[in-house]
């Protein structure tokens, strides 16, 4: 049953910004706090991840051009995040996950979208004509010394190689050879398609790889999970315990030693802002904030933050 007392604890403010960016980070805003509050509620661990992370230590709150969202939970955490949020989202907000009965990227287990937004010109099709979002990302333990970590690292390369053929890239080395591969899948449907290895690799990782007692024990390394696009791996004591950090006024779990995270981002000089010929939003170029206004437009996000 959705929760409508959400809506009220936490009040929509796209409409009342300053410009279309900003009213994107304020939709997005909200998403994370009710995040944060359903996963106080039930005592779930998460943490702010990668550039919302690096605003929450350089700027107090978003990256000024920044667009986008992104927390991490323990595997446990997740798997019963999903099936409260289901139950707690307002009527608002839904649970976007990768199982392929929509097109997906496969690239984010999990993502939360705004009912009341629309995504119009993104550098991402999975995107266009939906709602704005925030990225929920799994993370799995990894072994910390070879030859296991490198064997967890091959999987990782793994999957991410698979979502390269079921959406070639439009550059680099590997290019041609995800293009032929789809070709030759794409002959073998319905049978077999370009979603098939994802999936039976996904259902082999959850079996073999996520459910592990290793996986269960708590002694790894925390990383990005198996069903993640991208690798990083952390130390455990740089995540753990997780403690409160201020973004945009309101307390959220950050990693215990920020800097240690950051620094496998970002490199050594994250504490220094790019310049401003490259400050700009990186997912969104225009949106529609507000579908329920009877004079709904399409908003283009402006080039100010170049100038913050």
């Amino acid at each position: 049953m959705k929760n409508p007392s959400l809506g009220m604890i936490f009040p929509d403010e796209r409409n009342i910004q300053n410009s279309t960016l900003r009213g994107i980070q304020f939709i997005e805003l909200r998403m994370l706090k009710i995040v944060d509050y359903i996963c106080t509620k039930h005592g779930l661990v998460y943490w702010l991840d990668g550039g919302t992370l690096l605003g929450a230590v350089r700027h107090g709150g978003f990256i000024p051009w920044d667009d986008d969202v992104d927390i991490v939970m323990p595997r446990r955490d997740f798997d019963r995040f999903m099936e409260v949020a289901r139950k707690e989202l307002p009527s608002d907000l839904e649970i976007d996950p990768a199982t392929g009965i929509i097109e997906s990227d496969y690239s984010v287990p999990c993502r939360i979208r705004d009912k009341y937004s629309r995504i119009v010109d993104t550098q991402s099709p999975v995107h266009e004509q939906r709602g704005l979002f925030i990225d929920v990302l799994p993370c799995d333990d990894f072994h910390r010394s070879n030859p296991m970590l490198m064997m967890d690292l091959m999987c990782k390369s793994i999957y991410r190689n698979l979502l390269k053929i079921y959406m070639p890239p439009s550059r680099g080395a590997f290019r041609p050879v995800a293009i032929a591969i789809n070709r030759i899948l794409q002959l073998l449907a319905p049978v077999i398609t370009a979603e098939t290895p994802i999936k039976v690799f996904r259902a082999f990782s959850r079996k073999f790889l996520i459910k592990s007692k290793f996986r269960e024990s708590g002694n790894g390394n925390p990383g990005y999970g198996f069903d993640v696009r991208w690798t990083r791996v952390f130390k455990r004591d740089h995540i753990y315990p997780v403690e409160r950090i201020v973004f945009e006024g309101s307390e959220f779990f950050a990693p215990k030693n920020p800097d240690g995270v950051l620094r496998v981002f970002y490199g050594d000089e994250y504490m220094t802002p790019h310049p401003p010929s490259k400050r700009s939003a990186k997912h969104f170029s225009s949106v529609i904030l507000d579908t329920r206004l009877g004079s709904a437009s399409i908003q283009t996000i402006s080039d100010d933050a170049k100038r913050t």
